[in-house]
């Protein structure tokens, strides 16, 4: 199920008015019924994020993806020049460099800082509340603040004697 909000008119990571493009946010769980039955549910949004942060956190995630592909071909290229080239050993190398990629995109994600489920925002399974991971749009969007560019109006404006 889709949930549908209206969000302030800003980047919900760097405040930049008038984002161009939007994040995916999404949550799932599932419940054994019994008798082979489960019960899914799931909830998403687009949330306004600017073309910049966009591009910057998936380079992150393509960052770790192939640095953990260039590792994993390095172990595989180190396993073949020491078996000297020897095809019934090349399988087990494959194996081991593909097992490798995986602790090796874990640990890359981290030092990249690989957005997570929360690193935008985290919506909660029945759709009823999001919360922001930035603190200033969290309140921009509950309404605890005001939006940038907006001002106090003075006392007395308006008035005239």
């Amino acid at each position: 199920m889709d949930a549908y909000t209206n969000f302030p008119d800003y980047c919900c990571l760097c405040l930049r008015p008038s984002p161009d493009s939007t994040w995916k946010v999404s949550n799932g769980q599932s419940k054994h019924l019994g008798g082979g039955r489960y019960e899914v549910t799931s909830v998403s949004t687009h949330v306004p994020v600017c073309s910049s942060c966009r591009w910057n956190m998936r380079m992150r995630e393509v960052a770790a993806a192939v640095g953990a592909l260039v590792i994993g071909a390095l172990a595989l290229g180190w396993w073949y020049l020491e078996t000297k080239g020897h095809r019934g050993y090349l399988i087990g190398g494959a194996i081991g460099a593909l097992i490798l990629c995986l602790p090796a995109f874990l640990v890359l994600g981290w030092l990249f800082n690989v957005p997570t489920h929360r690193s935008v925002a985290y919506i909660e399974v029945d759709g009823s509340d999001i919360t922001f991971a930035n603190p200033e749009y969290q309140r921009m969007y509950t309404g605890e603040a005001r939006l940038p560019g907006q001002r106090k109006p003075k006392i007395h404006e308006g008035q005239w004697r």
